[in-house]
């Protein structure tokens, strides 16, 4: 692990790790820099600290594990999935709005 807490690959398991919970935000950022069309060596550097002309092999590892790791997340806890069902006719849309409408917590 180097002084920031980064390893040099994220965990490749399909369970969210402390360690994943721990860079969660360094997770987004790698996604927002790839959105933002960033090239991999600046984003290693932004994200990671590490100079990708000095180590070229351990800042690609770095980055395109954790970006791979940030969009794999990123499918499985993305909130439109949890409302699959009910475009499927599973749970019936106007309970869904009624519940959202008539819970006070949530205004």
């Amino acid at each position: 692990m180097d002084a920031m807490g980064f390893e040099d690959r994220s965990p490749d398991t399909l369970q969210l790790t402390r360690y994943n919970e721990g860079h969660l935000a360094d997770y987004l950022r790698l996604l927002d820099l790839e959105a933002d069309g960033a090239d991999w060596r600046e984003a290693a550097g932004l994200v990671f600290g590490i100079d990708a002309a000095a180590e070229p092999d351990r800042a690609r590892i770095m980055h395109d594990s954790h970006l791979a790791r940030a969009v794999d997340d990123r499918s499985r806890l993305r909130p439109s999935s949890w409302l699959q069902p009910a475009s499927k006719g599973l749970i019936s849309p106007s309970i869904m709005d009624q519940t959202y409408r008539g819970s006070a917590s949530l205004r």
